[in-house]
Formats: structure tokens, C-alpha cells, sequence
């Protein structure tokens, strides 16, 4: 169908442009500013570029922009089902909700079926 692998890695390590890889191979490097009707915007030079959500396989952010919070006693590490995992704090589980919280996103809820397994104590 045209699309990627779903398993990308970045384009450059350490980038200082957010690139957005297009799931015709193509890519767009800029910083993303925004998403809205479906399309994401990216500021490139002086100006912008709309694609539409369905059109990008993935973006990588800058990383001299990326930072990451501490983990704190008493955080815990999920793994999704699908792939990928999150550190936070969690502010209570029962059968239907999971609530938590970081510094990196503030608060959050999720569904438990969601994930596939859970570290205690987890390392940084």
C-alpha cells in the first residue's frame, strides 16, 4: 500500500528540526507547530506546510528540545500492548481507568486492557 515499516528509527540522531517522514518515503524538516482538521502544520524557513494526518508515517522531534523528567520514587513503567512504554506516576488503577500523572504530560487516563505489563521501580 505505499505505506512504511512500523518500526522507524530517526532520521538523524540528535536532529535540531522536527522531520515528519511521509508514508510515501518523503519528509518534511521544520518544527511542527501544530495540528488541527486533521492536517499537521510544519513552520519551514518562513513558511508553513499542512499535511494531511493520514499522509505521515511518523515524526521525530528535535531533540536538543526533548527533555526528559526524573523518574520519581514511587514511579512505575507500562508497557502498551502494541509497542512502546510510559513512566509515570500513578494516581489510582481500577478495572475500568488508569489514572496518572509526570512532568512530562501533566495528568492522564488510560484504559488498563491498554497495557501489557508493569515495572515497579523501574530504572532511568
Amino acid at each position: 500500500d505505499g505505506r512504511m515499516a512500523e518500526t522507524l528509527a530517526p532520521l538523524v540522531p540528535n536532529v535540531k528540526v522536527d522531520v515528519g517522514r511521509l508514508v510515501n518515503r518523503d519528509s518534511v524538516a521544520g518544527r511542527l507547530v501544530g495540528l488541527k482538521d486533521g492536517k499537521l502544520r510544519f513552520a519551514v524557513a518562513d513558511n508553513f506546510i499542512e499535511i494531511p494526518m493520514d499522509r505521515v508515517g511518523q515524526v521525530d522531534f528535535a531533540t536538543d528540545r526533548a527533555q526528559t523528567a526524573p523518574v520519581q520514587a514511587g514511579d512505575i513503567r507500562v508497557f502498551f500492548a502494541g509497542r512502546g512504554s510510559l513512566t509515570f506516576t500513578l494516581e489510582s488503577w481500577t478495572e475500568k481507568s488508569v489514572r496518572a500523572s509526570s512532568a512530562n504530560f501533566g495528568k492522564a487516563e488510560f484504559v488498563p486492557r491498554a497495557f501489557s505489563r508493569i515495572v515497579f521501580q523501574p530504572q532511568p
